[in-house]
C-alpha cells in the first residue's frame, strides 16, 4: 500500500514511517500541508494519513483543498485532540473521516491498517 503521512512532528512521522514501512507499506512523509497537497495531487497514493495541526494550515482546510482537487483517496485524520467537540468538529468538515488517537505500534500493524482503510472507504462513499 502506498501511504502518504502529513505529519510535522519529526519523531512521530519517523516512528509511523518506520512502522508502516515494517508492516509492507511505501510510506512517504510531507511535513507541511503545502508539501503534502503537492504529494498527493501529483504521486499515486492509496492513503493519506494527516495531522490537523501542520504549521501553514490545519489538516481539515487541507482535507477540503485535496476534495476540491478531485483527490478520491482515503483520508485519516490523525490527531491527539482529546475533547468531543474537536472530533465532532472535525467530522462535520469532510465526508469521510477517521479519527486515529493515541496509537501504539500494535494499531499500526498490517492487520489493522486495512481496517482503518474499509472503514474510510464506507465514508467516501
Amino acid at each position: 500500500m502506498r501511504i502518504l503521512v502529513i505529519e510535522d512532528d519529526p519523531i512521530l512521522s519517523h516512528h509511523l514511517q518506520v512502522q508502516l514501512t515494517e508492516a509492507g507499506n511505501q510510506v512517504q512523509v510531507a511535513t507541511t500541508a503545502k508539501e503534502g497537497f503537492y504529494q498527493a495531487t501529483n504521486y499515486p497514493i492509496d492513503v493519506a494519513i494527516i495531522d490537523i495541526g501542520l504549521p501553514d494550515l490545519d489538516g481539515i482546510s487541507l482535507i477540503k483543498s485535496l476534495r476540491q482537487a478531485e483527490v478520491k483517496t482515503p483520508l485519516l485524520i490523525l490527531t491527539a485532540r482529546l475533547t468531543w467537540q474537536d472530533k465532532v468538529e472535525a467530522s462535520t468538515q469532510v465526508q469521510m473521516i477517521t479519527l486515529l488517537s493515541h496509537f501504539k505500534k500494535k494499531s499500526l500493524s498490517q492487520g489493522s491498517m486495512p481496517s482503518c482503510v474499509a472503514v474510510a472507504d464506507l465514508f467516501a462513499q
